[in-house]
């Protein structure tokens, strides 16, 4: 049906008639309208999931960054540990080698004086042997002179 003849078909209509399409029409309207504001609805839901979505990947991209910062800050700290213990380590080092030097030359000492007394001992025993083998022998020599 074209528009003269759409024309012409609601000039034939009864008031009553006319007033119950005009009801159908605007129930339609109505129904239309409440489906587009749905359909609206879900777009702007959509549009800000849309845009959730983008600050969740922004958000996800700074956690990332957060757990390289903190990954970055537990090596470093790792190193620090580690290069504190080397340093500790020599200090202690360096603290023992004088009181072991100190330990190793009063063994030192400790050898060489046990050592010169058992030569001093040795030597005043061979004294000791020397002057009996002498007293011994004068005592033989004595005994053949009285006889």
């Amino acid at each position: 049906m074209n528009s003269k003849e759409k024309k012409k078909s609601l000039k034939k209509l009864s008031r009553t008639d006319l007033l119950k399409l005009l009801i159908e029409q605007t129930e339609k309207n109505e129904e239309l309208t409440f489906e587009l504001d749905k359909a609206q609805k879900k777009l702007a839901d959509r549009t800000i999931n849309i845009e959730k979505s983008g600050s969740i990947a922004e958000a996800a991209l700074k956690v990332s960054n957060i757990f390289e910062i903190a990954q970055n800050a537990c090596d470093q700290y790792i190193e620090n540990v580690r290069r504190l213990t080397e340093s500790q380590q020599r200090v202690c080092f360096d603290m023992e080698k004088a009181p072991r030097e100190k330990c190793e030359k009063m063994l030192t000492d400790a050898k060489n004086q046990a050592h010169d007394y058992w030569q001093r001992a040795a030597d005043r025993f061979q004294e000791v042997i020397n002057s009996n083998e002498n007293v011994s022998e004068n005592s033989v020599s004595e005994e053949e002179a009285e006889k």
